[in-house]
């Protein structure tokens, strides 16, 4: 019933009226965005599911059916009576379009803090505490769906990755083994080991319009999953990647870790060094034939000050690395225009502890 309510949602748009008054503690509202005022039960609801969805339940549902409503903002319209108000932008709510709206595409949730007696907005307090919900960390690893996970699949800033464990591999200790340990990289490369899954970030849906390519949604995705090319693999590890840390200059294959070496954490193996993808970076597994994804417990959504100070650490080496791989190139050094001679290409970033307090929220 409850995916139901998700996928069958009706929406409907109309012009907002004043419910309230301009003073202090009014909300005010603007013509881009639409807003729905609601109850703090309904919140409760966007933490369990990821998404505002029609409860329907008792008779709520036979009055109003599978609509969830919402007023397009306008210069007249204030919200000052301290419920909640969900606020989205109108291009991602329209009248009559079918669907609950997921949590990753509110621009705010207004909660009245009577503290600063002023609506404050919770979004990614809630979309936190949406996540935590899933991953229930005092217990066994959660399992989920795809659908469910759209919210968190969404999200800016990231790349996400698969890795099919193969035929032999299709047992959970070995999932439970990367879950802890982290994923072993074939060739010291995550290119070599990994597969760019097609989710519906907004990066990728920008490129894909670039390259006239289809837009990638969660249907798309779970096909992608279901139909593995490496070894006929029914079990594919799950990592998401914040492109922030990604080196950019570096040697595209990732030889030696070099693009994707913030990530990685090192490993001695018969005299050699083998690079594993960090356990914190594992959203967890997706199981093709039950089609539910384990949640990886290590797995870190906002990531821990420590996380943050290896990533800028690894990033600074592996910036290095290019250096030195390209001052070893006879192109390096007699090509003047080449982007890679501007020594402000290597420039090393500094993080100052307010950016690293900012990063941490």
């Amino acid at each position: 019933m409850e995916r139901d309510l998700i996928k069958t949602a009706k929406n409907s748009v109309g012009p907002g009226f004043g419910p309230g008054k301009n003073d202090p503690i009014s909300l005010h509202t603007t013509n881009t965005s639409v807003y729905r005022v609601t109850r703090m039960n309904q919140i409760q609801d966007i933490i369990d599911c990821g998404h505002v969805r029609p409860k329907g339940y008792g008779n709520r549902a036979d009055r109003v059916g599978n609509i969830i409503y919402w007023s397009q903002g306008n210069s007249n319209l204030y919200y000052n009576d301290k419920r909640p108000v969900i606020e989205a932008s109108i291009q991602k709510v329209q009248d009559e379009q079918i669907g609950a709206i997921p949590i990753s595409d509110l621009t705010a949730i207004w909660i009245f803090d009577e503290n600063e007696n002023k609506y404050v907005n919770r979004l990614e307090q809630i979309k936190q505490m949406h996540f935590d919900k899933l991953r229930e960390l005092d217990k066994k690893p959660t399992t989920t769906t795809i659908e469910e996970l759209k919210s968190v699949l969404s999200e800016p800033g990231y790349i996400w990755i698969g890795h099919g464990i193969g035929r032999s591999g299709n047992s959970d200790n070995v999932v439970d083994s990367i879950f802890q340990k982290g994923l072993r990289t074939k060739d010291n490369s995550l290119y070599y080991t990994s597969t760019i899954l097609s989710t519906p970030t907004p990066e990728i849906i920008k490129n894909n319009e670039r390259l006239g390519l289809p837009k990638p949604t969660i249907e798309g995705l779970r096909s992608q999953l279901n139909n593995w090319q490496h070894l006929d693999s029914k079990k594919i590890i799950i990592a998401r990647i914040p492109t922030e840390y990604i080196n950019s200059l570096g040697e595209s294959s990732d030889l030696d870790g070099e693009m994707y070496g913030a990530f990685m954490d090192e490993e001695v193996e018969n005299e050699r060094i083998i690079y594993y993808l960090d356990p914190r970076f594992i959203f967890g597994c997706y199981d093709a034939e039950t089609q539910l994804v384990k949640i990886n417990k290590s797995f870190e959504n906002t990531l821990s000050e420590r996380t943050i100070k290896q990533l800028q650490d690894g990033y600074r080496k592996a910036i290095l690395k290019t250096k030195k791989r390209i001052e070893r190139t006879s192109s390096f050094q007699n090509t003047s225009d080449n982007k890679l001679n501007n020594e402000s290409a290597f420039d090393l970033p500094e993080y100052d502890n307010e950016e690293l307090e900012y990063k941490t929220k």
